[in-house]
């Protein structure tokens, strides 16, 4: 159980302190003197050197933040030299992924087995093309052109039937040209039957 201090007791630590305290002045007069001791030459010469040590950590310290400084900046350009290469990596195999799908589209609506040709530029029919699409693949570009064609017909047209093929008569006429065999013929070099 404890019991409130009595005034003896605060007045025992009232002592205990004031006895610190003289105790600490003690010591800071003592201190004193024994500063008091050094001459004036030992002081000046003293102070001088503190303040030329003084004056040399903060050169390196100046020296060193200009070097972290530095160091940072080149580490800095070096990944905005990164990210820049990077990007210009990644618009350079966009653009030869592009480049090989015109060449595959192209491929494919040439075939024979497509029916349809562009009825629009290359780059309207990449922009409806799935983003997966290999170019190397040619049954998937031609599966692909299909499917493109069924849904979005505006971009295709019906391929013409050329002369000579199955689907056009012994005289390479076809039903949508019906004068492209051997009247276009005799057209352009002139009617044998009339030179005689």
């Amino acid at each position: 159980m404890s019991a409130a201090p009595t005034a003896t007791e605060a007045q025992a630590a009232t002592n205990g302190q004031t006895q610190a305290v003289t105790t600490e002045d003690t010591t800071i007069t003592e201190t004193t003197q024994a500063v008091e001791s050094i001459s004036l030459d030992e002081a000046k010469k003293l102070r001088s050197e503190a303040q030329s040590l003084r004056n040399r950590l903060k050169s390196f310290e100046k020296s060193e933040q200009e070097r972290k400084d530095a160091e940072l900046t080149e580490v800095e350009r070096r990944d905005t030299r990164i990210k820049a290469l990077e990007g210009d990596l990644t618009a350079a195999q966009q653009r030869e992924r592009t480049y090989a799908l015109r060449d595959a589209i192209d491929g494919a609506t040439r075939a024979e087995s497509f029916a349809h040709t562009l009825n629009a530029p290359v780059a309207d029919v990449l922009l409806f093309l799935p983003d997966d699409l290999d170019p190397a693949d040619g049954k998937a570009v031609g599966k692909a052109l299909t499917e493109l064609a069924a849904s979005k017909a505006y971009l295709f047209a019906a391929k013409a039937k050329r002369p000579g093929s199955a689907d056009a008569g012994a005289t390479g006429t076809t039903e949508s040209n019906p004068g492209f065999g051997e009247d276009r013929l005799r057209h352009a070099y002139g009617n044998p039957q009339s030179r005689r």
